[in-house]
C-alpha cells in the first residue's frame, strides 16, 4: 500500500488531563488502513509537529506509557487545528513488597513447625527469639528446660546438642511433658507426666 502525502504539518501538545503538563515522549502515529504512515515522538514539553496525511481514511493515535491511549479520526484532527491532546492517567496498583520465605522457613515449615506453634501446647523459640535472651551456649539457654529425664532430639532424631553453636540454631521446641509432645516427639523412657522433650531444629 503507497503511503499517503503529506499537505500539511499539524502542531500541538500532549498534556495530562489531571494536571495539564505537558508529556515527554508520548507517541504519535498516523494510521491508514491498519499500517503506519507517519509517526513522531513528543518534546519534554509535551509539543509535536506531525505532517498531516492527505485523504479520510486515517486515524492519528496517540500512546503514552501510564496513560490511556488516545485516537482521532482524520476528521477530528482536521478540525481541532492545533492539536491539545489531553491523556488520563490510567490505573496503577500500588506499591507491594513481596518477600520470599526463606529456605530455613520453608524447611520448618514442612516440618510442621508452624503448625505445632499456632497449637500453641508447648514453647517455641525462633532465632530471633534465641538472640534476645543473650544466652552464652546453647546447653545454657536450654538449663531451665532440660532435666535428667528430658529427650532431646536435634532436628526431629533423638541427639546431642553438645557442639552446636548459638547461630546454628534456627528453632526450639519445648515440651514439659508427653501430655503436651506431639507423638513423634514422645518421650518413651519416663512417665508422661515427669519427663518431657526439647527439639533444636538447625540451619541447614
Amino acid at each position: 500500500m503507497a503511503q499517503a502525502e503529506p499537505s500539511h504539518v499539524t502542531r500541538g501538545r500532549v498534556v495530562s488531563a489531571r494536571s495539564r503538563e505537558g508529556l515527554a515522549n508520548a507517541s504519535l502515529e498516523v494510521l491508514g488502513a491498519g499500517d503506519s504512515v507517519m509517526s513522531t515522538t513528543s518534546d519534554s514539553l509535551g509539543r509535536f509537529v506531525l505532517p498531516r496525511a492527505s485523504g479520510a481514511s486515517w486515524t492519528l493515535l496517540v500512546r503514552r506509557l501510564g496513560f490511556a491511549a488516545q485516537r482521532y479520526s482524520a476528521e477530528q484532527v482536521a478540525a481541532m487545528g492545533a492539536l491539545l491532546i489531553q491523556m488520563e492517567p490510567v490505573a496503577t496498583l500500588e506499591e507491594m513488597q513481596i518477600t520470599a520465605p526463606s529456605y530455613g522457613t520453608r524447611w520448618l515449615s514442612k516440618q510442621g513447625f508452624f503448625v505445632r506453634q499456632k497449637e500453641g501446647f508447648g514453647k517455641f523459640l525462633d532465632s530471633a527469639t534465641v538472640a534476645t535472651r543473650r544466652p552464652t551456649s546453647l546447653q545454657n539457654l536450654l538449663r531451665a528446660f532440660i532435666r535428667g529425664c528430658t529427650l532431646v532430639l536435634v532436628d526431629g532424631i533423638p541427639a546431642s546438642i553438645a557442639g552446636i553453636e548459638l547461630d546454628q540454631v534456627l528453632a526450639i521446641e519445648v515440651y514439659e511433658s508427653n501430655l503436651a509432645a506431639p507423638p513423634r516427639f514422645y518421650n518413651s523412657e519416663e512417665h508422661m507426666s515427669r519427663c518431657g522433650s526439647v527439639v533444636v531444629w538447625r540451619v541447614h
